[in-house]
């Protein structure tokens, strides 16, 4: 990446890394809705979301395109859909297990960096540094494709909307209004986005 003096692109990085922890307070309506719209759609959309900003930090022909793709890294690491998933899915005996080789395996990722840039990095290209993304933004594209098709929805999930459908419909309509009403009244000088996340609302009703 040219064009850019040292100072410069530190200003750059330190704007958008502040950005994208900004970006962070979003996370409780973002998994809100995972509470609506299901486990396994977000769970995709994050393992997703991080190929892409992986895939954008490797091709980045200029600073502009690596920092899109640093900030977009940065948000779906942040909400790590991945753990809940683990957690409602897993069998409680085995949930602290699993959990526990997850953050291994990510563990295992950070410490092998050095050994992707001694792969990768060439003392005659100063660009030859991004191809270290290249195989974590392969590999994360291809569990999302592997969620995709292969992931079942969490029986959490499942269990409340089958729950939720049950009730008569009059029930569910007047827990809406009540919710909306109550959210208003906390929130009278200011517009909500979304109802509070205990709120189980799906999409058919």
């Amino acid at each position: 990446m040219t064009g850019t003096s040292y100072s410069q692109a530190v200003d750059k990085f330190v704007l958008i890394t502040t950005l994208a922890s900004v970006s962070s307070l979003v996370s409780p309506f973002y998994k809100a809705l995972s509470d609506r719209l299901g486990r396994k759609l977000f769970l995709w959309l994050n393992v997703l979301g991080m190929g892409i900003g992986l895939a954008f930090c490797y091709w980045s022909p200029n600073l502009a395109i690596y920092l899109v793709g640093y900030f977009v890294l940065s948000f779906f690491v942040t909400h790590d859909m991945q753990v809940v998933y683990v957690f409602e899915v897993a069998p409680p005996k085995k949930r602290a297990s699993l959990y526990g080789f997850t953050k291994c395996v990510g563990t295992l990722g950070v410490i092998l960096l050095p050994l992707l840039r001694m792969a990768f990095v060439s003392s005659g290209d100063i660009t030859s540094w991004r191809k270290v993304f290249l195989i974590p933004a392969i590999l994360a594209i291809v569990f999302a494709i592997l969620i995709f098709f292969l992931a079942k929805e969490t029986t959490v999930f499942l269990d409340e909307r089958i729950a939720y459908l049950s009730r008569p419909y009059e029930d569910r309509q007047k827990e809406i209004e009540e919710a909306k009403r109550n959210h208003d009244s906390k929130n009278e000088h200011k517009k909500g986005v979304f109802l509070p996340s205990n709120t189980f609302i799906p999409i058919m009703t």
